[in-house]
């Protein structure tokens, strides 16, 4: 996971404080400090060790909203298309609950879809608590434009009034990862 540590059993404050930032947090402790260069190449390095010493076939990172230098991880993408052969197709997924198609714009494959998640849990469980509740109302028609077109919300106002997402109409299916269950639900 490239973007945060796990609260519990982490010590790498304790040998590395430099990798972390003091004025930022996330819900998994301060943040990783992705302005320094050094860290930054640490990241870089280490995904790129993984796809080409251990040939693994992609990346998934985390919660990429909870990263506070978005660029970076267009740094992560420009890297790793850089060094992996064109013929071998790597695959870079994020999970983003801010439902960022420009992502997938930047050298992303793939975005989880939170959306297609949420409206199947609404129509399989009738559960409309917390987060569910922006999937309430309609969540057939909810599912059928996120089979169609992405992501459920693109720009669209949440039930916190505030707008969520970006127009994702124009990628590929395979651009969304659609999934009924996950280590978070």
């Amino acid at each position: 996971v490239y973007n945060h540590f796990g609260p519990d059993g982490n010590y790498l404050h304790r040998y590395a404080k430099g990798f972390f930032r003091e004025d930022q947090h996330t819900p998994w402790g301060a943040a990783i400090d992705f302005r320094r260069r050094e860290v930054r190449d640490f990241f870089i390095d280490n995904a790129l060790m993984w796809l080409l010493e251990y040939r693994f076939d992609g990346l998934r990172l985390d919660a990429v909203h909870a990263i506070e230098d978005p660029d970076f991880l267009q740094e992560l993408a420009q890297r790793v298309r850089q060094h992996i052969n064109p013929a071998r197709h790597v695959w870079l997924m994020a999970e983003n609950e801010h439902n960022q198609a420009s992502l997938l714009e930047q050298g992303f494959d793939a975005q989880w879809n939170d959306d297609g998640h949420n409206a199947l849990h609404v129509l399989l469980t009738g559960e409309t608590d917390a987060y569910y509740a922006d999937y309430a109302q309609n969540p057939t028609e909810q599912l059928a434009r996120c089979l169609s077109q992405g992501f459920v919300f693109q720009g669209h106002i949440t039930r916190h009034g505030t707008p969520r997402g970006e127009p994702s109409g124009h990628l590929p299916p395979t651009a969304f990862v659609l999934f009924l269950q996950n280590h978070d639900q």
